[in-house]
């Protein structure tokens, strides 16, 4: 056998269910191959109980008319003419059909019972044991119950689905050493028992809370080796229940690992199911939390309607434009370049234009940039008088941005716009891009920001600078007394200069919060918490977030390019199913 371990996890749950008999006082009488069956996932079931019987007078007599049933070979030698001991103990019998059994398995048929002793190819571990089940005197053999605890069965494969089948008695601290090393484990087990085994284990431990995010690794490894059939039918029943759990570090993992189950998940699920939970995560406290749900649209957005995109998820990416957090800014401006070639035509006018411009007016170098590679892939999207009085006005300014590669990308951004205008000045027809070329160009972009990295308001004496890495070196910097000048002299609007630390600070465990406990509608969408080193100094929250500057110099709210969105000042709005 390729998976020689499958085998002892057989004879394992054949010794298990006889002994189970045995301790009611009950012999099987009829343990040979042909009363094994075997399921799907690789489990042995002992069957035909037909001449399963009580170890009292009544059982002995029904037994004695029935022996006969029994082959020849597979009787032992109380049975082959003497007269059966009334004092023997119940597993007796049991006990020396299992060791024709064992010889069976690895030798092939038994065709005579001396052949016992030849042991042939039965493990060398199991030796010891296999002599005592087969001895002459029924006193003598071995309990299948003592059985179980041979060296036989201490392998990865037994432990494994004995671990599985009591992983609701298991503490915390058990299951995570499990799940830690279960993915490495799956190559060395048939596929069957990781399909038919593994995986509903794993699958019902998440339903009913028994086990971690921990367990997400191997559960999706394996769900990697299912058919789309198979894949509806083992897992994406749960995955609704997944989203809605109050587990964050769970719902982090989902959301972590969504490319690789979101094509398995129906239009009308997404919509109805998983949608409303994983729109919490727009307003939750943790960033890590936000960006995850960012990045997640990526793989809902084409199974959303437009209704829902209109009326929920632009607000929610038009607030994720005004976040606190810096990284956050940039890579909601990636993720309008990404999702755009899931929206209407006429959501792409009200909104790309009016979302994008909001980007370069960002503080933050990043988030700057990323508008124009947004605007760069979606070029086809705009008419040209929205290209002319619109675009061009707010990308020109960036020319002499204080940044030097915010300058860059203006240059050729401008480049791609002034070329559009002369194409049709010249009566050069730009002809609509198909889906495939859609696809590829905002295929192109990259986030703009890592998740792990978190930004921390500085002065600019102290020499911080926007979208410096703790690895990258750091320009020098200007004097205390100075401010950030333009190319021209003038001031930069990226005055908040920002710096990036270690996310040792995050306060990123706080507890899921019922959204209909918050704050009526039309007041704060998430509480910002004061960092650690402000809380660590004792400064009340009411008077951190008073001093914490104002980083989005807003448009008017009459501002006629908004769409309707909110991209000058977003409404609040609810999470659906919240």
């Amino acid at each position: 056998s390729k998976y020689p371990d499958s085998l002892s996890w057989g004879l394992h749950r054949i010794a298990k269910a006889a002994s189970f008999l045995h301790g009611s006082n009950i012999r099987h009488g009829s343990i040979q191959l042909s009363s094994i069956f075997v399921t799907k996932a690789g489990d042995w079931l002992l069957g035909e109980p037909f001449l399963s019987h009580p170890m009292d007078d009544g059982g002995r007599a029904f037994f004695a008319q029935n022996r006969a049933n029994i082959a020849d070979v597979y009787k032992p030698p109380e049975l082959q003419g003497g007269k059966p001991d009334r004092r023997e103990p119940v597993h007796a019998l049991d006990a020396w059909m299992f060791a024709c059994l064992v010889y069976e398995v690895y030798n092939g048929t038994l065709n005579d019972p001396r052949s016992l002793k030849q042991f042939g190819k039965v493990p060398k571990i199991l030796l010891p044991q296999y002599k005592e089940l087969f001895a002459s005197k029924p006193r003598a053999r071995l309990p299948l119950a003592k059985l179980l605890e041979s060296p036989f069965f201490s392998n990865t494969y037994v432990q494994t689905a004995l671990f599985l089948e009591t992983i609701t008695l298991k503490d915390n601290f058990e299951k995570d050493n499990f799940f830690r090393k279960l993915s490495g484990l799956l190559e060395q087990f048939p596929k069957r028992f990781n399909k038919y085994k593994i995986l509903p284990h794993l699958v019902g431990a998440l339903d009913y809370g028994a086990a971690n995010a921990r367990v997400l690794g191997p559960l999706l490894k394996i769900g990697s080796q299912l058919t789309k059939e198979e894949y509806m039918e083992f897992v994406t029943p749960s995955i609704s229940k997944w989203f809605a759990s109050r587990d964050k570090n769970l719902r982090m993992n989902l959301l972590q690992n969504l490319e690789h189950f979101a094509d398995h998940l129906s239009a009308e699920m997404v919509e109805n199911e998983i949608y409303p939970q994983v729109a919490h995560g727009f307003v939750d406290p943790s960033p890590k939390l936000r960006e995850l749900t960012l990045r997640s649209m990526l793989y809902l957005v084409p199974k959303l309607s437009e209704g829902v995109i209109n009326n929920q998820l632009m607000k929610y990416l038009a607030k994720l434009q005004m976040d606190p957090e810096p990284g956050i800014r940039a890579n909601t401006n990636v993720c309008l370049g990404k999702i755009s070639v899931h929206l209407s035509p006429a959501t792409k006018q009200r909104v790309l234009v009016a979302g994008l411009s909001r980007a370069l007016r960002d503080p933050f170098a990043p988030a700057r940039v990323a508008g124009m590679a947004a605007f760069m892939a979606t070029h086809r999207d705009y008419s040209s008088e929205d290209i002319a009085t619109k675009i061009l006005p707010a990308l020109s300014p960036l020319m002499i941005d204080a940044e030097p590669t915010v300058r860059v990308k203006a240059f050729a951004c401008v480049k791609v716009f002034i070329t559009r205008l002369e194409d049709a000045h010249n009566g050069v027809s730009t002809s609509e891009a198909t889906e495939s070329e859609r696809k590829e160009a905002v295929g192109m972009l990259s986030w703009a920001w890592d998740i792990g990295r978190k930004i921390v308001v500085r002065d600019d004496a102290a020499g911080g600078t926007a979208g410096a890495t703790p690895d990258e070196p750091k320009p020098s910097a200007p004097p205390a007394t100075a401010v950030p000048q333009s190319v021209d002299g003038r001031a930069s609007r990226g005055q908040d200069a920002a710096a990036v630390e270690e996310d040792g600070d995050a306060d990123e465990d706080s507890d899921w919060e019922d959204l209909g406990s918050a704050s009526p509608p039309g007041k704060e969408f998430y509480r910002p918490k004061p960092s650690g080193r402000a809380r660590r100094a004792g400064v009340p929250r009411a008077e951190v977030k008073k001093k914490a500057p104002r980083r989005d110099p807003l448009p008017a709210r009459s501002d006629p390019t908004d769409g309707g969105f909110g991209w000058d000042a977003p409404d609040d709005a609810a999470p659906s199913g919240g």
